[in-house]
């Protein structure tokens, strides 16, 4: 039980710890993380389609086919070329997929409520308010009821931060009584 809760600690602990230096970014550099972002990932997925190419010429050469890798390494390029000149439009749906997220991880911790509650610890329901706010802001990131796309970023900076604090405050408690 002691190694489920260590493995635990270790795995939410990171995504915790990453979701709040993310926030720290986003919300003293909102346009500049976004745009950074935006060409790391298209980037990537432009390299990606490159192997593919690759490995679609090279299948060809051994007479294997290769065409659906062909097609996949075009749309990758495509999409990639895509992302990299258009960061307006997906800077746009940013807050949707981190509302999405935000939005995830607060329903995962309100399960871990669950637990500690199981466990009989006995304040487990500051754990179930601290992720209900958290539920509530990836909600409101969701529905964009802002109309600055920077001030959205920040917000969405300050919203990482909160929900990696309230993960670790979240795996503090859970692992504190389970042992």
């Amino acid at each position: 039980m002691v190694d489920f809760y260590e493995e635990f600690k270790k795995s939410f602990g990171f995504t915790a710890v990453v979701s709040i230096l993310a926030g720290m970014l986003l919300l003293i550099y909102p346009q500049t993380t976004s745009k950074l972002a935006c060409y790391l990932l298209g980037a990537i997925i432009i390299v990606q389609g490159v192997l593919s190419l690759v490995h679609a010429l090279q299948a060809r050469k051994a007479q294997m086919g290769g065409t659906l890798l062909l097609v996949w390494g075009l749309i990758l390029i495509g999409l990639g070329g895509f992302i990299v000149t258009r960061t307006e439009v997906i800077i746009s749906i940013i807050p949707l997929i981190f509302g999405l997220f935000i939005l995830a991880s607060g329903i995962g911790d309100m399960l871990k409520s669950k637990q500690l509650k199981d466990l009989g610890y006995e304040n487990w329901w500051v754990t179930l308010l601290i992720t209900a706010i958290k539920c509530v802001l990836g909600a409101v990131m969701i529905l964009n009821p802002f109309s600055a796309a920077v001030t959205m970023l920040m917000f969405m900076g300050g919203c990482l931060i909160y929900g990696g604090i309230s993960t670790l405050w979240t795996i503090y408690c859970l692992t504190k009584n389970a042992m």
